[in-house]
């Protein structure tokens, strides 16, 4: 039995997170939002049913065969970081980005994010003995940034997530796999001994994943600024596998009905020489004319704004 007082905090977080799905679902990249509502003091989400295969489907059935080709991690990367910024825009972090939690749409064979972690945050509040609402973490374990499992998830928390999907697509090894190869002392990942891989994606995805958040890109945007050239090359390239739509595949439509073809050596044009550094990252500011998104570590973020960890001291 849960308290008047706890379900009215429950309920005033449903109804925001719920505001801002239907907000999410303009994007053609994200299941639109048909209807909410509270019904027993249960609360429900009724969202566009999105028929495909997930990202960790495809990822799953990609390994049995060969490694899989970094310039197409590359263009999944590249699609679904312009889905989080669009999101982050809206004030909103997803808070559970993994493959599983990726379809890519049978209609036209986009990606699409799923399982955004609004009726997750009600469903996990706990009632405090005052009869208040206590926020616990949200997300996927080995793929949840530190802050996040601390309970103050922020835009960077999802990028830190994103990081871990594309190691996971790059080196074949599920996320708990990979986090137990950290280092002793520092506590970083060592991927990079699992699988060949260009300097200019490594060090992209090493920032993605960094423990510390300050050390971590802070924005879609940012990641952006420096995958935009390796997809731009990937794209003309040839490498990075498009369907009907021109849509990044990891597999081919032959691939997954059998029609397998021999395993040929990583990086197939390895001839070409090394994908082409970036230039140091541009601060956001100075490319879009707006303040970047500054994170500060004594803010919680909550409905896209931040606000005092302590706010009675």
């Amino acid at each position: 039995y849960k308290g008047q007082k706890f379900l009215r905090i429950a309920e005033g977080l449903f109804q925001r997170e719920a505001v801002a799905l239907e907000k999410l679902g303009k994007h053609d990249q994200i299941p639109q939002l048909l209807a909410y509502f509270e019904e027993n003091n249960d609360f429900y989400l009724v969202q566009e049913y999105i028929e495909g295969k997930s990202l960790a489907d495809e990822l799953k059935l990609h390994n049995l065969r060969r490694p899989i080709n970094e310039q197409k991690v590359v263009m999944v990367l590249y699609d679904l970081l312009q889905v989080l910024a669009f999101v982050h825009q809206q004030g909103v972090i997803h808070r559970d980005i993994k493959p599983a939690n990726v379809i890519r749409r049978k209609s036209d064979g986009k990606l699409v994010l799923i399982d955004f972690g609004a009726v997750k945050q009600v469903e996990k509040l706990e009632e405090t003995p005052e009869g208040t609402a206590l926020t616990v973490a949200i997300g996927t374990k080995n793929y949840m940034a530190p802050e996040q499992a601390a309970g103050r998830p922020c835009p960077a928390s999802d990028l830190y997530s994103l990081g871990m999907t594309g190691l996971q697509a790059l080196t074949g090894l599920e996320a708990n796999e990979l986090d137990k190869q950290r280092d002793p002392q520092t506590h970083e990942l060592h991927w990079k001994e699992n699988v060949q891989v260009s300097h200019t994606l490594a060090e992209i995805l090493a920032r993605m994943v960094c423990l510390n958040l300050a050390d971590r890109y802070q924005s879609a945007h940012d990641v952006l600024i420096d995958l935009t050239p390796l997809a731009d090359y990937a794209q003309k390239s040839g490498f990075a596998n498009t369907d009907a739509w021109g849509n990044s595949m990891l597999i081919s439509s032959e691939e997954e009905n059998g029609l397998e073809e021999e395993t040929k050596p990583w990086l197939e044009g390895a001839d070409i020489g090394e994908l082409p550094p970036t230039d140091p990252v541009a601060s956001f500011q100075e490319s879009n004319g707006v303040d970047p998104i500054h994170l500060d570590s004594t803010k919680i973020w909550s409905n896209g704004h931040a606000h005092d960890e302590n706010p009675d001291s």
